[in-house]
């Protein structure tokens, strides 16, 4: 059961677009180049 909470706890940060959108912005860097950092990553 822990390891689900632990997958629970890092999904958010993959599966959330407008966490990585504001970290992006945050950073200054473009939507595009945004999705495909986010894919090669």
């Amino acid at each position: 059961m822990e390891g689900t909470e632990q997958k629970e706890l890092e999904s958010p940060k993959r599966e959330s677009p407008a966490a990585q959108k504001k970290q992006n912005l945050d950073d200054g860097v473009s939507p595009g180049d945004t999705y495909s950092s986010t894919g090669l990553a």
